[in-house]
């Protein structure tokens, strides 16, 4: 669900959440090969030079000689925020690592003395070069007092007496943004900027100052300057907010930032059971950990396995705030099915590891999902299905065509249908048209992206693609700056999930789908084009012969079955619908009308 970008858009503070349940950190499997003898244990340093601002980054770690180091990334310029490493995995003197909390990971490789890890930083697909060197974590930024005089005192004195919050419209994506002030015990203030839609990340205000009703204020780290005019009735500050070239008008006013509103979030008590479950893989040898929920009653209820999108998910496919499969089971139990949600592997409660992985292999996790669900008592084992949303899409398919006696029907979400180079290619030009870039700029990003992935897809490794990418890009006169960004992307195209996916085909596995199908997308769905897509799903259906499918495009809608405006990433974290209502409709209604329910259902 969080997109073939795998990641959200890079915004104002570079940390921006994705919305991912923390994660023990692992190790992989085969976690026993030999180590280096250097140990990571202790404290590293690096700066993050991003356009516009110098990052300082901590990495601290313990048991770094152990199968399970534990780390954290602290952000020395953002209010030394502490976000936890989730993975971490090292081989020889390759290490590597991942945040989920704001969508970044970390490649690198430790020189031969031991005291530095030279690598890449990759968040929301932008690439940045990133060392650490062991060193003791610098002290905190501290703000400069402004100069006290009467009214200096005053204005300070009003400025303190409450947090200051307004939002920041920037096109497609606006961002809340609070201000806290406390005095410095010299007549003056210092204070923090908060961004509660990026993971509430923290930036010091470094210099403060007043001169009469007029407040000026800098966040050097992060780039930003705020200069405003408090009111008359001191309850706001009109102003300007500039980050490097970006100029964007703000309105303080005073009191805290009203917290994202999600009023489908259901809650306790519920009408139905709720059981906290372990699915074992046998085939992967590991255990997933899930939510089963099951109408009140002895059954027996017809029951569907959810499947999530790409990037590391958990059971309630979790994304800024947004839990649109926590939506989607509750609405399903009430209808009188019993609904089957896990976290991936390796994410959340479940075993395993993430990284590497591909959606042939998430296609045996949601197998084992399907095996345990129809075992359980009260379950119509002649009745049980699965759901996919986005690559979940892909994986369903796998799974009935693997398992054809096992599964009565598929539910497609937004679900790609044409190979995955052709799906992330429109992809980059739907989203920068939808962020508001011209068409043509849009579509010349899409071009430059469908001749990156025809190099993934012709290249026999890591540096036959980086040669490959090379000769893209002189040829297309690239500058200097994009070029070394693109290149700095290579090791991420050369993953095994993005090699697999670019060259995947959905088509051939559902010309063999006999089971009924109902396959759903929102036509303003700018991650997985509907036209192109739907259009395909429904043709390969048609042509396997099956009679018993439906396809929609439901107007409004975006990628995760919100209504829209757009349709692009930057809205779903502002949006306060987690899930249309007409789409939790269209869903329930179908599933009713061909499975019915086994009693119990309750609205």
């Amino acid at each position: 669900m969080k997109t073939f970008l795998r990641a959200s858009t890079l915004c104002l503070l570079i940390l921006l959440p994705i919305g991912t349940a923390a994660a023990a950190p692992q190790r992989p499997a085969g976690a026993a090969e030999a180590r280096d003898a250097v140990t990571l244990d202790g404290t590293w340093r690096g700066d993050l030079e991003v356009p516009g601002a110098t990052l300082r980054l901590a990495l601290e770690i313990s048991g770094g000689s152990s199968d399970s180091p534990n780390a954290t990334v602290i952000s020395l310029d953002q209010g030394n925020a502490r976000l936890p490493v989730n993975t971490f995995e090292r081989s020889g003197k390759r290490v590597e690592f991942t945040v989920q909390m704001v969508g970044g990971s970390f490649i690198g490789t430790l020189d031969e003395a031991g005291d530095t890890l030279a690598g890449t930083w990759t968040q929301s697909g932008q690439t940045f070069p990133l060392s650490f060197a062991r060193r003791a974590t610098d002290p905190p930024a501290t703000a400069a007092a402004a100069t006290p005089d009467g009214k200096t005192v005053d204005i300070a004195r009003r400025l303190a007496s409450s947090p200051w919050s307004g939002t920041i419209e920037i096109p497609g994506q606006p961002l809340r943004m609070v201000a806290y002030f406390t005095p410095d015990g010299d007549g003056g203030l210092q204070g923090r900027l908060v961004s509660p839609d990026q993971g509430n990340a923290e930036i010091p205000i470094e210099e403060l100052a007043i001169n009469g009703a007029n407040v000026k204020l800098t966040a050097p780290a992060a780039g930003v300057t705020f200069e405003g005019t408090l009111s008359d009735d001191g309850e706001r500050i009109t102003g300007t907010f500039r980050q490097g070239p970006g100029s964007f008008p703000l309105e303080l006013t005073r009191g805290e930032a009203e917290g994202p509103k999600r009023p489908q979030h259901p809650r306790p008590p519920f009408p139905y059971r709720v059981s906290e479950v372990k699915i074992p893989n046998a085939e992967a040898g590991i255990e997933l950990a899930g939510t089963l929920t099951r109408p009140q009653g002895d059954g027996p209820f017809p029951a569907v396995v959810l499947v999530t999108g790409s990037g590391p998910q958990n059971r309630d496919e979790e994304i800024l705030g947004h839990k649109p499969f926590l939506v989607l089971a509750d609405h399903l139990t009430r209808r009188g099915f019993a609904v089957l949600r896990y976290d991936d592997r390796g994410i959340g409660k479940s075993g395993g590891t993430f990284r590497g992985a591909t959606s042939e292999d998430f296609a045996t996790d949601t197998w084992a999902a399907v095996e345990f669900l129809t075992a359980q008592e009260g379950i119509a084992p002649d009745r049980v299905g699965i759901l996919g949303h986005s690559e979940g899409g892909i994986v369903a398919p796998m799974v009935a065509v693997e398992h054809p006696a096992s599964v009565a029907f598929l539910v497609l979400l937004a679900a790609p249908g044409l190979p995955g180079a052709q799906v992330i290619s429109q992809q980059v030009g739907d989203i920068a048209l939808a962020s508001g870039l011209p068409e043509n700029v849009a579509r010349a990003q899409q071009t430059m992206q469908e001749k990156i992935e025809g190099a993934v897809a012709a290249s026999s490794g890591l540096e036959d693609l980086k040669e490959r990418l090379n000769a893209i890009l002189d040829e297309a006169g690239a500058p200097p700056a994009a070029k070394q960004q693109i290149l700095a992307q290579a090791e991420t195209l050369n993953d095994p999930w993005r090699r697999y996916f670019t060259a995947y085909d959905p088509r051939p596995a559902l010309t063999r789908i006999k089971v009924p199908v109902l396959a759903l997308t929102g036509d303003k769905d700018r991650q997985v084009a509907p036209e192109g897509n739907l259009a395909a799903i429904e043709k390969a259906l048609k042509e396997g012969g099956n009679t018993a499918y439906t396809a929609r495009a439901l107007p409004g809608l975006n990628h995760l079955f919100q209504t829209a405006e757009t349709g692009g990433p930057g809205e779903y974290g502002q949006l306060e619908e987690t899930f249309a209502p007409a789409a939790l409709e269209a869903i329930g209604e179908w599933l009713v009308e061909r499975f019915g329910t086994g009693g119990g259902a309750e609205d």
